[in-house]
């Protein structure tokens, strides 16, 4: 007797990437959504909350929309196909590779006007369609996500120094101070020859110049003195000095000379009390201006019956002027017929 046959297990529905073929219903993009290749139709019901012959009617529905399978998944991906125009995994076309080596190539140990392929006497306009003219080609994000392999730093490279010589040769004095450094030649040593050893730390201190600093004598500073009086509007007062060999002064003539220092010391104590002067006059011709003011506003403050002001402005007069009587005087009056007295 024959066993019966197991009942055969249907595969787990599968997507497959596409758009729908069909409009779909929002429960069939649901069930579409729910679909990971591991559920089987019972767990999609579940898992979807909806009848087993809903979902298995649904199902069908999305084979025909063409984005589900009810085939079995292969074990494994095809292989991938090699790139015949290739022959290996770099992005990059013949022409391209070819155009990056020559550049490459150019690159090492050329100046700015050799890497842009121009003469030097090139101008600004000319710089810039050269850059612009090989420059864009060589970017970087041109070849975003592409598979360079050797050919990534060689690119890279490339643009740098195009853009370094775009930059340096678009501006004159960037320009010039680069033409100048082509200018200064360069001495290579003599082949075999023992390069000369560094100088010493004492033997480069001992090389250096030595600052000398000028001592003033006593005539060019007390002529120096002089010239600052002058300039200030002060006379200079001469100083008497003893000889260098006369014996020290006693305590009384020190207190005498310190005493009478402030005015008979010499060009500094003129110069300071010049200086004083001028700020005190300064002072006082401000004052003067200010009382001025107050008593022009006191006047018309009287002529215009407001009394109030008037003593106010009377009252700031005599503050800054308290000598003068007849201020006072004034202010009082004023405070009087403004009835605050």
């Amino acid at each position: 007797m024959l066993a019966p046959e197991a009942p055969t297990m249907a595969p787990p529905p599968r997507r497959i990437p596409g758009e729908p073929r069909v409009s779909l219903s929002p429960a069939e993009l649901h069930l579409l959504d729910c679909i990971d290749g591991s559920l089987d139709a019972d767990e999609l019901s579940f898992t979807c909350g909806r009848a087993p012959s809903e979902v298995a009617a649904m199902l069908a529905r999305l084979v025909d929309a063409h984005v589900v399978s009810l085939d079995v998944a292969p074990t494994a991906p095809p292989p991938k196909p090699a790139r015949a125009s290739f022959g290996d995994e770099i992005e990059l076309s013949h022409e391209v590779r070819a155009e990056i080596d020559v550049l490459a190539r150019r690159i090492e140990g050329a100046d700015h006007y050799q890497v842009l392929g121009i003469a030097k006497t090139a101008t600004k306009d000319d710089v810039r369609a050269a850059y612009y003219a090989v420059g864009p080609r060589f970017h970087p994000d041109r070849h975003f996500r592409k598979h360079l392999g050797p050919y990534k730093a060689k690119i890279e490279a490339v643009f740098s120094a195009l853009t370094k010589a775009h930059d340096t040769l678009r501006f004159d004095a960037r320009r010039a101070t680069y033409d100048a450094s082509l200018a200064t030649p360069q001495r290579a040593p003599h082949r075999g020859a023992t390069p000369a050893a560094a100088p010493s730390a004492a033997a480069a201190a001992a090389a250096r110049p030595v600052a000398t600093v000028a001592v003033e004598t006593e005539e060019q500073r007390r002529a120096r003195r002089d010239a600052l009086a002058r300039k200030l509007g002060a006379t200079p007062t001469p100083v008497s000095r003893p000889p260098l060999d006369s014996p020290p002064p006693t305590e009384a003539v020190a207190a005498a000379t310190r005493s009478s220092y402030g005015k008979v010391a010499g060009v500094q104590a003129s110069a300071a009390e010049v200086m004083r002067a001028r700020f005190e006059q300064v002072g006082n011709d401000m004052r003067e201006k200010r009382i001025k003011r107050y008593l022009e506003s006191a006047e018309d403050a009287m002529n215009l019956g407001d009394y109030r002001t008037a003593a106010a402005a009377y009252k700031q007069a005599s503050k800054l002027d308290p000598a003068d009587g007849d201020l006072v005087q004034k202010a009082a009056q004023a405070a009087k017929l403004a009835g605050l007295a």
